[in-house]
């Protein structure tokens, strides 16, 4: 941290809200896929460690260029990788209570929802995806109703019970062993249908 912190008062451009400012010029303005990752994993590292920076990641309308680019991806590997980092990043903003009513966007709720229902057999998405939705429709009343629409209803109630261990199954029970993750995910998913049902 020491070292860094040197680092940073050498050259400006280390601190880390210049990073996190650079990133985001990147993610506007990249069509190449390594730049484009090096940005989210800038992103991720700068929210996960500053609260400040998570304040001004919303404040530039950031979420809005993270879901944008959610939409864009698809299950390929390199894709997969973008959308675990751009996941994690909006995770760590959305650990901040205050910061939660502007990272809703009105594509915020549809996207992540399709995350969750395309995502439901990779753990690591599918978990952080479902925590993010669950945070987001709990703090935006407009994003809560989008998402007890009877169509939404019905792909999350179909997702639970894709998701859902019968007895004596063991499909869900990964080579690492994420049973425990699995079930943190199907707890989350109950609670949210049981909180848009209300």
């Amino acid at each position: 941290v020491v070292a860094a912190t040197r680092r940073a008062i050498k050259n400006p451009s280390h601190v880390l809200g210049a990073r996190t400012k650079a990133a985001l010029h990147e993610l506007r303005t990249s069509k190449r896929l390594t730049e484009i990752m090096e940005a989210v994993r800038t992103l991720e590292t700068s929210t996960r460690l500053s609260k400040n920076c998570c304040a001004a990641f919303v404040e530039v309308g950031a979420p809005s260029i993270l879901y944008e680019l959610l939409g864009t991806c698809n299950r390929s590997l390199p894709h997969v990788e973008i959308l675990h980092i751009v996941l994690l990043t909006l995770h760590n903003v959305s650990k901040h209570s205050n910061l939660l009513g502007r990272m809703a966007t009105s594509k915020s709720g549809e996207v992540v929802l399709d995350l969750v229902q395309m995502f439901r057999d990779k753990e690591d998405i599918f978990l952080v995806a479902l925590i993010i939705l669950s945070r987001l429709v709990r703090n935006n009343k407009k994003l809560k109703d989008a998402c007890s629409r009877s169509e939404n209803m019905r792909r999350l109630t179909h997702v639970l019970r894709k998701v859902s261990p019968k007895d004596g199954d063991i499909r869900f029970v990964s080579a690492k062993g994420n049973a425990s993750r699995r079930r943190q995910s199907v707890k989350i998913l109950r609670g949210l249908i049981t909180f848009l049902k209300d």
